[in-house]
This record gives structure tokens, C-alpha cells and sequence, in this order.
């Protein structure tokens, strides 16, 4: 009986984890954003909702070339698949050997705004967040 118990009890902890794992997906490189004398690495992470990370290193982009960039990769993933909502973001690391958890976001659009194409509606807005900053 205690086996039985001890298995059952094990099944319920484990599987939990089980499907979070297969739910998590791995940055894929994706060829897209770069630009002329600008280092950039881009990745793609396809979930629920599509996200792709552009990273400029060693040289900070101006707002005109990181929005170039987002479009580009943003246009890339469109085509690649459109049955998803995709967020792009584009991100600035100061050093190539440098840790992705020290990168500086980087918001051509302003503060809170961000570009997002809408599966639904096969359309691609800058959309402001909504609720209080803080």
C-alpha cells in the first residue's frame, strides 16, 4: 500500500513539471535586424505567443535603427508563421562577454509602448501598456 501511495503521489508531483517543460521553447537564431557596423544577435522563441529578442552589442542603436530592426525581424516572423501573436524587442548588451541578464531594454517607441503584430487580425500596431507605471 505504501508503494502504491508513494508512486501515485510521485505521478502527481512529476507530471506537473512534465508538461512545463515541454511548454518552454529555446531561443532559435534567427537571421534578421542586422545593420552596418552594428553587432546584432537575434533569437526567436515560439510559444503561445511568438517573442523575438534582437541584441545590439558593443554599439547602442538610435531609436530609428532599433525600430528598422524590430520591423525587420517583426516581418521575417510574419512570414514565417502568421497564426500566432508576435512580439519583437530589441535589447542592448555594452560587452560580447557579458551576461543577456545585464542587457538594457531598448524602447524606440517610448516608455510602455511596444510593436506587436495581432494574429487575428493580420495587422502590426505599436500598442501602448495599459494600467498604472509605477
Amino acid at each position: 500500500m505504501k508503494i502504491v501511495r508513494h508512486l501515485v503521489l510521485g505521478t502527481a508531483l512529476v507530471l506537473p513539471l512534465i508538461a512545463t517543460a515541454t511548454n518552454t521553447a529555446t531561443p532559435v537564431p534567427i537571421d534578421c535586424g542586422k545593420a552596418p557596423g552594428f553587432p546584432v544577435e537575434a533569437t526567436i522563441v515560439t510559444r503561445s505567443v511568438t517573442e523575438i529578442y534582437i541584441t545590439y552589442i558593443g554599439t547602442r542603436p538610435n531609436k530609428k535603427q532599433a525600430e528598422k530592426s524590430l520591423r525587420s525581424c517583426l516581418d521575417i516572423a510574419v512570414q514565417r508563421d502568421s497564426t500566432k501573436d508576435i512580439i519583437p524587442s530589441v535589447w542592448f548588451r555594452k560587452n560580447p562577454k557579458a551576461s543577456a541578464y545585464g542587457d538594457d531594454q531598448i524602447y524606440p517607441f517610448g516608455s510602455r509602448t511596444y510593436l506587436y503584430y495581432a494574429a487575428e487580425t493580420r495587422k502590426i500596431e505599436v500598442k501602448k501598456m495599459k494600467g498604472n507605471s509605477r
